[in-house]
């Protein structure tokens, strides 16, 4: 792979990514040890850590969430493009087995928030590039955040054939 530099250089580069080399555990336990795409972790193959350890990036990484529907969050390696305002910064903790997370502190959906901080105590862990589409939440908060999405969007219907997903909808299409 080669990377471009801001002065327009190529650079041969030698790292691997996008390997998933650790995947073990049932799906729906937790927590289900399963690498992401990127290897967002504190292990040595982890592609922040490779990077730095060729001098191309310090060996920091950031998630930004966008706060705004209408907008999109974006990841960052390195400490070089690290935006100076508009940010709030939510400590990562090496997590289970060495993955980064982070504390969940609100759900919105539709515009709306869940009523979730009264249930504060057994909020979750959000782990970040689990390797994983599927997300899980404490039973509370997975009943109410399915409740307001059929609220807000009448036309999905429960698949109840699908096993594995405890909930699995779809949308009827609107003629």
């Amino acid at each position: 792979m080669q990377l471009i530099t801001a002065d327009g250089e190529r650079e041969n580069m030698d790292f691997v990514f996008g390997c998933a080399h650790d995947q073990q555990g049932k799906l729906l336990d937790s927590p289900a040890s399963i690498d992401g795409i990127l290897g967002l972790s504190n292990w040595a193959m982890c592609l922040p850590t490779q990077l730095a350890k060729q001098g191309i990036i310090s060996n920091v990484f950031g998630h930004c969430i966008a706060t705004d529907p209408s907008s999109s969050g974006y990841m960052f390696l390195g400490d070089d493009y690290v935006p100076r305002w508009g940010m709030t910064w939510v400590p990562v903790r090496n997590g289970l087995e060495n993955l980064y997370s982070t504390v969940l502190q609100k759900v919105n959906y539709g515009g709306q928030e869940l009523n979730v901080r009264e249930q504060a105590e057994k909020l979750t862990r959000v782990i970040f590039d689990s390797g994983s589409s599927y997300t899980c939440f404490p039973h509370e908060i997975y009943t109410s955040l399915i409740a307001l999405v059929r609220f807000c969007i009448n036309s999905l219907h429960l698949v109840k054939r699908v096993q594995l997903i405890p909930c699995c909808m779809y949308l009827v299409k609107i003629l």
